[in-house]
C-alpha cells in the first residue's frame, strides 16, 4: 500500500542480523535476504554498513509504488568493487519481470495497482571478483527461459523468494541446480522457511 513499516524495532532487528553477519567467522562474501525484505529507505544504510566490511548485499526490496497506479518489485545488489585500485562499490537494482500467480490480481484488487515494468523475461550474469552469478526473484525460478539463459554461464544462481509453496520450490531448486549446472542459493521469507 506504499506505506512501509519503518519502526525502530524493525530497524533494530535488521541491525542485529547485520551485526551477526559482521561477527561471523569466516566472514561471508555475500548476505542474501528474501524478496521484499528491505524498505527502500534503508537500502543505503544497510548496504553501506556491510560494504565497509567487504560484504556484498543481494536483497529483495519492498514494492516501489512511486509511479501512480503501478507496483515494481526489485532486488538490490550492493557489490564491493576494487577494479579502480581502491575500495568502492556499485549499487544495482534488478526488477522482477512478472508477478507470481495471484500476485498481480491481489495488487489490483486490494491496492488498484498494476504491474510494472512490462513483462519480458530477461536476466543478467553478474561477474564479481571472479565469481559469476545470476539473481532471480521468486516466481522467476518457475520460468524455464530464465534457467535456460543462465545455463552454463554462472557459478551460482541466487533466488530471493517469498513463497509458502515449499514443495514446488524445493523441487525447483533441485532441478535448477541440474538445469543451470550451478549451485543454487535459495532464501525465503522466514515466515515459511526452507532457505538453503
Amino acid at each position: 500500500d506504499g506505506q512501509p513499516l519503518l519502526t525502530h524495532e524493525r530497524y533494530r532487528q535488521v541491525g542485529r542480523l547485520v551485526n551477526s553477519v559482521l561477527r561471523a567467522e569466516p566472514r561471508p562474501h555475500y548476505l542474501l535476504l528474501p524478496e521484499l525484505a528491505l524498505p527502500r529507505k534503508w537500502v543505503s544504510s544497510v548496504s553501506n554498513r556491510l560494504l565497509q566490511s567487504g560484504i556484498s548485499l543481494v536483497s529483495g526490496v519492498e514494492y516501489d509504488t512511486r509511479q501512480p497506479g503501478t507496483v515494481r518489485n526489485d532486488a538490490v545488489l550492493a557489490l564491493t568493487d576494487d577494479r579502480l585500485g581502491f575500495g568502492s562499490s556499485v549499487l544495482i537494482f534488478q526488477s522482477k519481470s512478472a508477478p507470481a500467480p495471484g500476485e498481480e490480481e491481489t495488487l489490483l484488487r486490494l491496492h488498484s495497482r498494476g504491474w510494472w515494468p512490462p513483462r519480458k523475461p530477461w536476466c543478467l550474469v553478474y561477474r564479481h571478483r571472479g565469481f559469476e552469478f545470476g539473481v532471480l526473484i521468486c516466481s522467476e525460478l518457475q520460468d524455464i527461459r530464465f534457467r535456460e539463459k543462465l545455463q552454463g554461464e554462472v557459478d551460482a544462481l541466487m533466488v530471493l523468494s517469498w513463497s509458502k509453496d515449499l514443495e514446488t520450490f524445493s523441487a525447483l531448486v533441485e532441478s535448477a541446480a541440474l538445469d543451470v549446472h550451478a549451485y543454487v542459493a535459495y532464501v525465503n521469507n522466514r515466515l515459511y522457511g526452507d532457505s538453503r
